[in-house]
C-alpha cells in the first residue's frame, strides 16, 4: 500500500504557521511547567487536529480543486478514493478527541467544538467557506483562536 498519497492528504508543510500559533499560545499560558507528557500530549493534539482540519478540507472540496491544473490533492489525482479520505479524516479527528478527554470534560468540550467548526468549515450542507462573513469567523475560530487558547 501506498502511504505517500495518504501523507499529502494531511498537507503537513501548511501546518507552520498554525503549529506556530499553538505553541505561542503555550508558552503564554506557561505550558512549558507543565509535566513532560502533558506537553507532548497536547503537541499530539495539535497534531492531529491540524491533519483532520486539511484532510477533511482536501475531501470536500475536490469540486474547485479539480479546475486547478496544479492541483496536489490525492482525490483529484485518483489516488485516494473519497471514502478512505474521509475514514482517515474522522479517525484523525476522533483520535484527537480522545487525547483531549485526558484534561478532562471541559478541554473535551473546547477540542470538539474546533472539530465540528473544522469539519462544517469544509463539509456540506453547512459548508461555511462558502459564505464570506461566517467563513471569516468560523476560520477565525477554529484555525486560530482554538489553536491559540488550547494550552489555557
Amino acid at each position: 500500500m501506498n502511504w505517500k498519497p495518504y501523507l499529502r492528504l494531511l498537507r503537513v508543510p501548511n501546518w507552520r504557521g498554525y503549529f506556530l500559533m499553538a505553541s505561542f499560545g503555550f508558552l503564554i499560558a506557561k505550558g512549558f511547567l507543565f509535566s513532560f507528557k502533558d506537553i507532548i500530549i497536547f503537541y499530539a493534539i495539535i497534531l492531529l487536529f491540524l491533519a483532520f482540519g486539511f484532510s477533511v478540507n482536501d475531501c470536500f472540496d475536490t469540486k474547485e480543486d479539480e479546475y486547478k491544473k496544479d492541483s496536489v490533492n490525492p482525490i483529484v489525482k485518483k489516488e485516494i478514493i473519497f471514502k478512505k479520505a474521509l475514514f482517515l479524516s474522522i479517525l484523525l479527528g476522533i483520535l484527537g478527541l480522545t487525547l483531549s478527554a485526558v484534561f478532562g470534560l471541559k478541554v473535551l468540550l473546547f477540542s470538539l467544538a474546533g472539530v465540528l467548526l473544522s469539519f462544517f468549515y469544509s463539509a456540506p450542507p453547512l459548508r461555511t467557506k462558502s459564505r464570506p462573513l461566517i467563513d471569516l469567523i468560523s476560520h477565525g475560530l477554529f484555525a486560530g483562536a482554538f489553536l491559540f487558547f488550547c494550552p489555557f
